[in-house]
């Protein structure tokens, strides 16, 4: 029995120290996210400089997490994708620590700016008030503008549903040859919708 102990405590350090977490979340996982790999806590505004997705979605695109991307369910964006090493897990629920939140540890592929992932009437202006500043506004897009509506699953694709404005919006993400590819199928649009896809 004292073996069969010391394995199982061999075997949890090993996997503390790959990095990737030793539990299978699956395809997702929601939870705030970093954007910058060594992002530092600033004291003077509460915050971790770069970017924070606070309502995100991890959405695993390789096995061990070195590629993947964040959905970000208030601004209806991609806030990030990345590709070459793992999520860095951290937070209470992963090794116990407190304040900081999944953390990229490579530098974006792409990713988008704070603010609505989809215009209104071709205008992409901060629409919340600037409530937190020097923080980002918070909480999610008016309902008119847009609103997420949930998540499906099929198979390990991850699929997002949400509304901007009268449309119905569907989004996945793959990674096909080391390429990101997102696929968005739009219904019940009574206009024509501006995506902010990408900064580089």
């Amino acid at each position: 029995m004292r073996y069969l102990l010391l394995a199982a405590l061999l075997l949890f350090a090993q996997d503390k120290k790959k990095g990737s977490p030793s539990m299978d979340y699956g395809p997702y996982l929601s939870c705030a996210v970093i954007g910058k790999p060594g992002a530092k806590f600033d004291n003077s505004n509460g915050n971790f400089d770069g970017d924070v997705t606070a309502r995100g979605f991890l959405i695993r695109l390789a096995d061990d997490w070195s590629a993947g991307a964040v959905f970000d369910s208030d601004n209806l964006r991609i806030s990030a994708a990345w590709q070459g090493s793992p999520i860095k897990f951290t937070g209470v629920i992963f090794d116990g620590a407190h304040g900081p939140s999944p953390t990229l540890t490579s530098a974006p592929v792409f990713q988008t700016p704070h603010g609505p992932g989809w215009a209104k009437d071709g205008s992409f202006k901060e629409p919340r008030p600037d409530s937190i500043a020097p923080l980002p506004p918070p909480g999610p897009l008016p309902r008119d503008w847009g609103h997420y509506t949930g998540l499906y699953l099929h198979e390990r694709r991850a699929i997002f549903s949400y509304r901007v404005g009268k449309a119905a919006v569907l989004e996945s993400l793959d990674l096909e040859g080391g390429v990101f590819a997102r696929t968005i199928q739009v219904s019940g649009n009574d206009a024509p919708l501006d995506l902010r896809l990408a900064v580089a």
